[in-house]
């Protein structure tokens, strides 16, 4: 960009990616943290941020081979109606291998994949998960295939999009206006969390989204664990969004 074409009254644009790879907190037998692992946090600037973990293991009990994370945000130019317009791009992704949870969960690759694009100009800017995955889930000794389905939020793309096509759905979970959850997951229950509860263990929720105007987040994996080990785990999470903005 010379000189010439800049424009002082002209918008710019924050940009807002993260991803991580692996958090927890413990309350029992004891209280401790894991603090978040394998973290990319984008400036309001874009650029591109990245992490990797290696070799993890607590207690030889949550444990993975590695966990990197990525994130970007740049700009380019579309010519839409015969206008050039400035196109606003993130990504943020994260990447987990050998994943092993209190020896009662077990995943070969667990990706979370949030890309956005928005157009200078537009209310909000349009958000898909794909390519994010569960790969080689063993969940208590027994092969999961949880069947990620990201076609519905191709579809919609935005907020305003998929709420309107999905009205009675946001109606019966009778949530925070505004906030709007679901999942990949196709062949569990969307509507009920799209969660396995297992005795002795804990909860496993799987690919849950959490939505609001301009913003999309993916947890790949959480856990609500219950006796004797008790705390919550997340895996494989990212986030998107970003918004114009005046100048000072």
């Amino acid at each position: 960009m010379s000189l010439e074409d800049f424009d002082p009254e002209a918008k710019s644009f924050a940009y807002h990616a993260h991803a991580l790879g692996l958090s927890a907190s413990l309350t029992r037998p004891c209280c401790e943290t894991i603090p978040s692992l394998a973290t990319a946090s984008l400036s309001i600037t874009g650029g591109e941020s990245y992490s990797t973990v290696r070799n993890f293991d607590w207690k030889g009990l949550i444990s993975f081979d590695e966990a990197s994370a990525y994130a970007t945000g740049s700009v380019d130019n579309v010519i839409i109606d015969n206008e050039r317009r400035a196109r606003y791009n993130t990504l943020s992704t994260v990447t987990v291998r050998n994943l092993n949870v209190a020896n009662m969960v077990h995943a070969d690759l667990v990706v979370a994949r949030v890309t956005s694009k928005h157009i200078a100009g537009d209310p909000e800017g349009e958000i898909t998960f794909t390519g994010s995955t569960i790969q080689g889930l063993v969940v208590a000794g027994r092969h999961v295939d949880v069947g990620l389905d990201e076609r519905p939020f191709l579809e919609a793309p935005t907020y305003d999009q998929f709420v309107r096509q999905h009205k009675q759905a946001q109606v019966d979970q009778n949530e925070t206006p505004n906030v709007y959850c679901t999942s990949l997951a196709a062949t569990l229950n969307r509507e009920k969390g799209c969660k396995i509860p297992i005795p002795e263990f804990g909860t496993i929720y799987f690919a849950q989204v959490i939505m609001k105007p301009g913003y999309r987040r993916i947890s790949m994996l959480r856990f609500e664990l219950g006796c004797p080990i008790a705390g919550t785990v997340e895996v494989a999470g990212g986030e998107s969004n970003g918004v114009e903005y005046w100048p000072p």
